[in-house]
């Protein structure tokens, strides 16, 4: 039988490590919406910019067919 103090040191450490994990998802995610061509903390310029830009060439969207035909 596990103690309190163990049960909640096992729920602390998985909690860091899927925050590990992915925090930096999601700081890629916000940036996929940043209007400006740098990198800058915090994000001031929200856009939609890059979506219309990746919908436009149609290299990335022949991947994203083949990836979807794949994936099915």
């Amino acid at each position: 039988m596990r103690s309190a103090v163990t049960r909640v040191g096992l729920r602390v450490a998985t909690g860091l490590t899927v925050a590990f994990l992915y925090l930096p998802i999601a700081v890629i995610a916000l940036y996929a919406f940043n209007g400006d061509r740098g990198q800058t903390w915090p994000i001031t310029n929200f856009s939609l910019q890059w979506f219309g830009d990746a919908f436009n060439n149609e290299s990335v969207r022949d991947a994203m067919v083949l990836s979807v035909s794949i994936a099915t």
